[in-house]
């Protein structure tokens, strides 16, 4: 199954942004398969959560973000008109530069980047992927 048809049964509100398979830590995009015994390191809000963990698994006491890997999350400003009053979703990031976007800052609100919420001039994106894919995204993609 992939985080794609996941998804498609535990609905849009949660969004995974790395995925342990044995010692490796990747990228969660739509085509990710996962298998039994991965370790998806997810964010939503409690209730969510609780619902995408009956469709999942446990919660496991592992800090994905400690796991050695190539991987790291920055914060990046949202400043260019071309992705402003757009989901994060439809900018299709996580296909065209292998990135996870899961959270947005607006002032002091943060929330899970679903694609009901609209992107605004000043949010902030929190991006997870390579160092050089995460300067992509803020020099390519209509943010920065």
């Amino acid at each position: 199954m992939t985080l794609d048809e996941l998804s498609a049964h535990a609905g849009p509100k949660v969004v995974v942004s790395r995925v342990l398979q044995g010692d490796k830590s990747e990228v969660a995009i739509g085509s990710t398969i996962i298998s039994q015994g991965d370790l998806l390191h997810a964010v939503g809000s409690p209730h969510d959560m609780a619902r995408y963990q009956q469709l999942v698994g446990h919660v496991v006491d592992i800090d994905a973000t400690a796991v050695p890997s190539e991987l790291e999350a920055r914060y990046v400003l949202v400043t260019r008109r071309s992705a402003i009053g757009k989901s994060v979703p439809s900018l299709e990031l996580a296909s065209r530069h292998n990135v996870a976007i899961t959270r947005i800052q607006r002032g002091e609100v943060e929330m899970t980047a679903t694609s009901g919420v609209r992107l605004v001039f000043g949010d902030r994106v929190r991006v997870v992927g390579t160092a050089p894919a995460i300067k992509a995204v803020a020099v390519n993609s209509g943010i920065r």
